[in-house]
């Protein structure tokens, strides 16, 4: 009775303060997520559950998806499923990482939830916090697993035994994943193998692996307190990216641990390109999996890759009509009256593109346009057009760029647009 009791307040402590928002479970079917999800339910929260099928155990992944399913029935919630296909020539488990996150985040933009929510616990972190050791560790991966801006643990503080014990006990059903028992990954021969022989010939070993997970927590919390100190100085919110001042970060004596530590949370690796692109010309970029930064300026433009990937609906009845809850800015097109949607494409800018200047007579390719203006690499990378049967007829984005469009409409109608 005292694991339950534990592994209740763990969770409550975790999100108590996250009660009155939208949230969305990664469920795998496993012991993990699925009592994460009878934790939300029995608790009242609001959520949805998301499961990602890689086929990779042919009939037992089916089996998965139709298991989370039912689940996500009989807690009378929303249930998401998408099929993905992976390539054996990556490292699966980094690609499907990767992949799964980039539909859970579309997921948060697209259906209305404010934060995804996953099930790792304690042991994670400490396999987390062995495999860094072997692959070369900072101290931001060797202190395992914690919230970040967009996804939530509430079982990051509990152990793995609690989570299968208040599943044995409130007879919660769950599935096993067989491929957990083979070594093929470094994590599984972590778990499997090194863990088991630590137990074994070496006295109290989880209890030394917890308290030095804790002193690299601790000491973390103190590197993050200087990093927001940082921060102060030379950072600034965008749009859909954040800014830091080159001229502030160039000052700094040790400047390449200061981008190393404020840079890696997001995933960069390769200091060195970045320290490079603080002296780079303007649109120069460095990427990790899952952000990108640009040099513009003085500053250093930091965005996700799913803040460049913008996506737009259209209509030619006004969207507003009936829907208060409505949040997107529209836009309003003139379109030929005789128009389709059949025939209208919303698509990203290309090098072809060309545009008729206000006074000008020629047209002139739009990416000399947009070098001239000089505009925000983000803005730029973002910037989608409006055609109907290969024709211009407007531009998507937050800049005004001074032009003619190219149709030439007599009669019209009006082409609703808006971001999905």
């Amino acid at each position: 009775m005292s694991e339950k009791i534990h592994i209740e307040e763990v969770f409550n402590q975790s999100l108590e303060s996250f009660r009155s928002n939208n949230l969305l479970l990664a469920c795998s079917g496993g012991v993990d997520s699925v009592v994460l999800a009878h934790l939300l339910h029995r608790n009242g929260y609001s959520f949805g559950m998301a499961h990602a099928n890689y086929q990779l155990r042919d009939e037992e992944s089916e089996t998965d998806a139709i298991f989370v399913q039912d689940l996500a029935n009989g807690f009378n919630v929303s249930c998401y499923s998408e099929v993905f296909e992976l390539d054996q020539s990556k490292s699966i488990q980094e690609e499907a990482r990767n992949l799964r996150y980039n539909w859970f985040y579309s997921l948060l933009k697209s259906k209305g939830y404010d934060y995804v929510l996953t099930a790792h616990h304690e042991d994670d972190s400490i396999e987390g916090m062995l495999m860094s050791v072997f692959s070369g560790a900072s101290l931001h991966r060797l202190s395992g697993i914690d919230h970040n801006q967009f996804v939530l643990r509430p079982l990051k503080e509990a152990t793995k035994r609690q989570i299968i014990d208040y599943a044995h006990s409130n007879h919660i059903n769950y599935r096993s994943d067989s491929s957990n028992q083979k070594n093929d990954y470094l994590r599984n021969f972590v778990r499997n193998k090194i863990l088991n022989d630590l137990n074994t010939k070496l006295s109290h070993s989880d209890e030394k692996l917890r308290y030095s997970l804790y002193y690299f927590k601790r000491t973390l919390r103190l590197q993050e307190s200087y990093r927001r100190l940082l921060l102060d100085e030379l950072w600034s919110q965008g749009e859909d990216w954040e800014a830091f001042t080159i001229d502030v970060l160039k000052a700094r004596e040790n400047s390449a641990d200061v981008l190393q530590l404020l840079f890696e949370p997001y995933g960069f690796k390769d200091f060195r390109a970045l320290s490079r692109l603080l002296d780079a010309e303007n649109g120069k970029e460095v990427s990790s999996l899952s952000h990108r930064i640009y040099k513009f300026d003085q500053y250093l433009l930091l965005t996700s890759h799913t803040s460049l990937e913008v996506r737009y609906q259209f209509s030619f009845d006004d969207p507003r009509s009936g829907n208060n809850a409505l949040k997107a800015s529209i836009i309003e097109i003139n379109v030929h009256r005789e128009s389709k949607l059949s025939d209208i494409e919303v698509r990203k800018w290309n090098a072809t593109d060309s545009v008729l200047l206000k006074n000008q007579k020629t047209p002139k390719k739009l990416s000399k346009v947009l070098r001239d203006m000089k505009l925000n690499p983000i803005v730029k990378e973002r910037l989608q057009v409006v055609c109907h049967k290969d024709q211009i007829l407007g531009y998507l984005t937050n800049t005004t760029i001074d032009i003619q469009l190219e149709a030439n409409i007599s009669s019209y109608k009006t082409l609703y647009v808006w971001r999905d």
